[in-house]
Protein backbone atom coordinates (compact mmCIF):
# COMPACT_ATOMS: atom_id res chain seq x y z
CA UNK A 1 0.00 0.00 0.00
CA UNK A 2 1.56 3.28 -1.09
CA UNK A 3 1.23 6.82 0.10
CA UNK A 4 -2.17 8.08 -1.12
CA UNK A 5 -0.85 11.63 -1.41
CA UNK A 6 2.25 10.69 -3.40
CA UNK A 7 2.23 11.27 -7.10
CA UNK A 8 3.30 8.43 -9.31
CA UNK A 9 6.24 9.40 -11.48
CA UNK A 10 6.86 7.26 -14.51
CA UNK A 11 10.31 5.68 -14.67
CA UNK A 12 12.83 7.80 -16.52
CA UNK A 13 11.06 11.16 -16.21
CA UNK A 14 12.85 14.08 -14.56
CA UNK A 15 11.61 15.37 -11.26
CA UNK A 16 12.15 18.91 -10.03
CA UNK A 17 11.88 19.89 -6.40
CA UNK A 18 11.12 23.39 -5.16
CA UNK A 19 13.49 24.19 -2.27
CA UNK A 20 11.72 27.39 -1.26
CA UNK A 21 11.43 27.51 2.51
CA UNK A 22 13.76 24.57 3.15
CA UNK A 23 16.50 26.73 4.71
CA UNK A 24 13.99 28.38 7.05
CA UNK A 25 12.57 24.99 8.05
CA UNK A 26 16.05 23.64 8.78
CA UNK A 27 16.94 26.73 10.84
CA UNK A 28 13.69 26.45 12.84
CA UNK A 29 14.29 22.76 13.56
CA UNK A 30 17.90 23.38 14.61
CA UNK A 31 16.78 26.15 16.94
CA UNK A 32 14.05 23.95 18.42
CA UNK A 33 16.49 21.03 18.89
CA UNK A 34 19.07 23.29 20.52
CA UNK A 35 16.47 24.48 23.03
CA UNK A 36 15.73 20.85 23.96
CA UNK A 37 19.35 19.87 24.67
CA UNK A 38 20.13 19.60 28.37
CA UNK A 39 22.03 22.56 29.73
CA UNK A 40 24.24 20.11 31.67
CA UNK A 41 26.15 19.29 28.52
CA UNK A 42 27.29 22.87 28.24
CA UNK A 43 28.88 22.72 31.70
CA UNK A 44 30.92 19.59 31.00
CA UNK A 45 34.64 19.95 30.37
CA UNK A 46 35.99 19.33 26.90
CA UNK A 47 37.07 15.85 28.01
CA UNK A 48 37.70 13.85 31.16
CA UNK A 49 41.00 12.33 30.10
CA UNK A 50 43.08 14.27 32.60
CA UNK A 51 45.58 12.97 35.12
CA UNK A 52 44.09 13.04 38.62
CA UNK A 53 45.82 13.17 42.00
CA UNK A 54 45.18 9.62 43.21
CA UNK A 55 46.74 10.28 46.63
CA UNK A 56 44.33 13.15 47.25
CA UNK A 57 41.28 11.45 45.77
CA UNK A 58 42.07 8.17 47.51
CA UNK A 59 41.73 9.71 50.98
CA UNK A 60 37.96 9.16 50.88
CA UNK A 61 37.31 5.60 52.01
CA UNK A 62 35.13 3.56 49.66
CA UNK A 63 31.71 2.40 50.81
CA UNK A 64 31.64 -1.31 51.60
CA UNK A 65 29.45 -3.47 49.35
CA UNK A 66 25.99 -3.64 50.88
CA UNK A 67 24.42 -6.54 48.94
CA UNK A 68 25.54 -9.70 50.73
CA UNK A 69 28.87 -8.03 51.41
CA UNK A 70 29.80 -8.60 47.76
CA UNK A 71 27.85 -6.27 45.49
CA UNK A 72 27.08 -2.56 45.27
CA UNK A 73 23.56 -1.24 44.63
CA UNK A 74 23.21 0.57 41.31
CA UNK A 75 26.47 -0.75 39.89
CA UNK A 76 27.08 -3.34 37.20
CA UNK A 77 28.49 -6.68 38.30
CA UNK A 78 29.57 -9.64 36.23
CA UNK A 79 30.00 -13.13 37.65
CA UNK A 80 31.76 -15.21 35.06
CA UNK A 81 33.55 -18.53 34.92
CA UNK A 82 33.63 -22.09 33.68
CA UNK A 83 30.52 -24.25 33.84
CA UNK A 84 29.67 -25.71 37.26
CA UNK A 85 32.02 -23.80 39.63
CA UNK A 86 29.07 -22.43 41.65
CA UNK A 87 28.21 -19.05 40.09
CA UNK A 88 24.47 -19.65 40.36
CA UNK A 89 24.83 -20.96 43.91
CA UNK A 90 26.76 -17.83 44.89
CA UNK A 91 24.10 -15.60 43.37
CA UNK A 92 21.25 -17.58 44.93
CA UNK A 93 22.99 -17.25 48.31
CA UNK A 94 23.13 -13.48 47.74
CA UNK A 95 19.46 -13.56 46.70
CA UNK A 96 18.58 -15.49 49.88
CA UNK A 97 20.43 -12.88 51.93
CA UNK A 98 18.50 -10.08 50.22
CA UNK A 99 15.19 -11.87 50.73
CA UNK A 100 16.01 -12.35 54.43
CA UNK A 101 16.45 -8.56 54.60
CA UNK A 102 13.05 -8.16 52.93
CA UNK A 103 14.53 -6.84 49.68
CA UNK A 104 13.11 -7.79 46.31
CA UNK A 105 15.06 -9.99 43.91
CA UNK A 106 14.66 -10.37 40.16
CA UNK A 107 16.04 -13.69 38.85
CA UNK A 108 16.36 -14.07 35.09
CA UNK A 109 16.98 -17.73 34.35
CA UNK A 110 19.10 -17.32 31.24
CA UNK A 111 21.06 -20.54 31.88
CA UNK A 112 17.88 -22.63 32.02
CA UNK A 113 18.51 -23.77 35.57
CA UNK A 114 14.80 -24.28 35.87
CA UNK A 115 12.28 -23.20 38.49
CA UNK A 116 12.57 -26.43 40.49
CA UNK A 117 16.31 -26.05 41.02
CA UNK A 118 16.00 -22.35 41.87
CA UNK A 119 13.25 -23.01 44.41
CA UNK A 120 15.09 -25.98 45.95
CA UNK A 121 18.25 -23.94 46.44
CA UNK A 122 16.43 -20.93 47.89
CA UNK A 123 14.65 -23.21 50.37
CA UNK A 124 17.98 -24.88 51.24
CA UNK A 125 19.28 -21.43 52.20
CA UNK A 126 16.35 -21.11 54.60
CA UNK A 127 14.29 -18.62 52.61
CA UNK A 128 10.67 -18.61 53.72
CA UNK A 129 8.10 -19.50 51.08
CA UNK A 130 6.18 -16.30 51.87
CA UNK A 131 9.30 -14.23 51.08
CA UNK A 132 9.73 -16.10 47.81
CA UNK A 133 6.09 -15.51 46.89
CA UNK A 134 6.13 -11.83 47.86
CA UNK A 135 9.65 -10.68 46.97
CA UNK A 136 11.19 -13.04 44.40
CA UNK A 137 10.42 -12.50 40.70
CA UNK A 138 11.42 -15.41 38.47
CA UNK A 139 11.68 -14.91 34.69
CA UNK A 140 12.56 -17.61 32.17
CA UNK A 141 12.71 -15.99 28.72
CA UNK A 142 12.75 -18.27 25.69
Amino acid sequence: MGDPEAEEIPFGEQVSVDLTGIEEEIAERQERDAARRPRLLEALPDHTWRALDLLELGKAKPEPPSISGLFYPGRRHVVSGEAEPGKSMLLLAAAADELAGEHGVLWIDGDDMGPGAVLERLLSFGVLKTRIKDLFVYLRPA
